[in-house]
């Protein structure tokens, strides 16, 4: 709670924070972020940090199934962190965009396979 403040300010504030996040315009300029970025380069981001094990879990999971990506550090380029944000809505890392445009946060190495299976990416 705020300090402060009244209850009924604080679910004031809150429901203002919400309707911020998932206004439709907050939704297309986070798909337009992600769309541009997955049209740009072609290929899967990851979007982490080096401090993150979930994050050296999938990088080394996609590392040993042969697949190409980009790694864009969220804790060295704030801006990295932004965009991660921006795609996902939360600040949970690792972000994972595939070039269908689709992403996943902190996803399980099975989820992950199961994607690139769909995407034929592995076999």
């Amino acid at each position: 709670m705020i300090q402060g403040h009244a209850p009924h300010v604080n679910k004031m504030i809150w429901n203002d924070v919400v309707a911020k996040i998932f206004a439709p315009s907050a939704i297309t300029s986070s798909h337009v972020v992600m769309e541009e970025f997955v049209s740009n380069r072609g290929q899967i981001l990851v979007y982490g940090a080096d401090w993150c094990g979930d994050c050296l879990r999938t990088k080394t999971q996609l590392t040993s199934l042969g697949i190409d990506f980009d790694y864009l550090d969220t804790s060295a380029d704030n801006s990295e962190r932004e965009n991660a944000i921006e795609i996902s809505g939360v600040p949970s890392i690792p972000v994972v965009v595939f070039p269908d445009g689709t992403h996943f946060v902190e996803p399980s190495n099975a989820e992950v396979e199961t994607k690139l299976r769909s995407l034929q990416l592995i076999n």
